[in-house]
């Protein structure tokens, strides 16, 4: 409830979910091995309890509430290997939610039960997503424990699709600390691993990794090959909505503006979760600055200090921090600039984020006096044609263009 104290609905929806969570931790905390009799007398009261107040207002709370209700039958049933993989998922929900504390103890408890019963696919599952949530926080070493942990038992188990998603997740550390060879090098590994596989979801998730990994090295066009071979590859709507996000950003380092709108705009219309809502008014904001249109970018900056970015995830912090005051340098607002960006430097010394801090840095040095007038920026090629048109046809699909 930290930094929530005052917001109602916010507060009752982590109360019912802890009605649930603390079942799990006293399962937790027993070695697994409370008596079904007591179990079935929690399981009713936590029913009550979670039954009794207000009904749900939208729909990721009645999504929540049923997740909540499916943990509950298997605590009463004793399947923990159904219970595990219930866990992973409703902490997948609670995630999305920017509830991260909540996220971590339910990953933390699906993990301990899965490895408790031998149930592979959700302790892995489990491991993976804590890996992820702690690198989003700028946790490296933790981050890296439940990777390696995930990777260890991905590759006994002949897991490849988990495989290839813990290499990934190492590789991201690696990326994020700078060290941009051991990266593509984790990366192409991967990329190796999920072509032996028939999972197209984790060939995707590969070259996803790959693109980050280019546009962050400067190749673009490389970078943009990747994010199209992603896209085509993804199946789950999820990783097509995070993948477009990756492609929007090398688009707008590409130049390609146009393009940019366009997979910010489908990330804006396709994504539930918060991290990347936020991401994507910045990223519309930063567009409309660089198209020095002052009314649009105040309004997405706004739409994005609403959804509370600075309680967000550090490494949405650090981008939104570089963002702005590269937005308010393009309006022309110098003094401005020059704040956001020694606040972006500051924050990525703080949790080495090693790219925005060189970013931030280099910014900072190209300060332009306020009798000179700032160059203009070289034309840009347009990005792929399939990555142009294929955006746009999405988005006229989304709006109903032409149906």
């Amino acid at each position: 409830l930290e930094g929530r104290e005052d917001d109602e609905v916010v507060g009752a929806r982590i109360a019912r979910r802890f009605v649930v969570g603390r079942l799990v931790r006293m399962l937790v905390d027993d070695d697994l091995a409370v008596a079904p009799e007591r179990m079935a007398d929690q399981v009713r009261r936590a029913r009550a309890e979670l039954l009794g107040g207000d009904a749900p207002t939208d729909e990721r709370d009645q999504d929540e509430v049923v997740r909540c209700q499916r943990v509950l039958d298997a605590l009463e049933t004793g399947a923990h290997d159904t219970l595990a993989g219930e866990l992973v998922e409703l902490g997948d929900v609670v995630e999305a939610q920017g509830h991260t504390h909540g996220a971590l103890e339910l990953y933390r408890c699906a993990n301990a039960i899965a490895v408790g019963v031998g149930a592979a696919r959700p302790a892995v599952d489990a491991a993976r997503l804590a890996g992820r949530l702690l690198r989003r926080q700028a946790d490296w070493e933790g981050a890296r424990r439940w990777f390696t942990s995930s990777l260890d038992v991905a590759e006994t188990a002949g897991m490849a699709d988990i495989a290839v998603r813990a290499l990934v997740g190492l590789g991201g550390i690696t990326r994020e600390l700078g060290n941009l060879p051991g990266a593509r090098e984790t990366f192409r590994k991967a990329l190796a691993v999920a072509e032996t596989s028939d999972d197209r979801e984790v060939v995707g998730l590969a070259h996803h990794a790959l693109l980050g990994l280019e546009h962050q090295a400067g190749d673009l066009e490389r970078a943009l090959q990747h994010g199209w071979l992603a896209l085509v590859s993804y199946k789950d709507e999820v990783s097509r909505t995070r993948c477009m996000a990756g492609l929007g950003g090398a688009l707008m380092a590409h130049g390609d503006l146009a393009a940019a709108e366009d997979a910010w705009t489908l990330v804006l219309n396709t994504s539930r979760d918060k991290y990347y809502l936020v991401y994507a008014h910045d990223a519309l904001g930063h567009l409309a600055a660089l198209q020095g249109d002052a009314t649009r970018f105040e309004e997405h900056s706004s739409r994005c200090d609403a959804l509370g970015w600075e309680s967000a995830l550090p490494s949405a912090q650090a981008e939104i921090l570089l963002y702005r005051g590269l937005s308010y340098r393009a309006l022309g607002r110098e003094e401005l600039a020059r704040q956001w960006l020694q606040r972006a430097l500051r924050f990525a010394e703080q949790h080495q984020y090693h790219r925005v801090l060189f970013r931030a840095d280099e910014a900072l040095k190209l300060a332009v006096r306020k009798d000179v007038a700032p160059a203009s920026p070289p034309p840009r090629p347009a990005a792929p044609r399939e990555v142009r048109e294929g955006l746009r046809a999405m988005r006229q699909e989304l709006a109903g263009v032409g149906a």
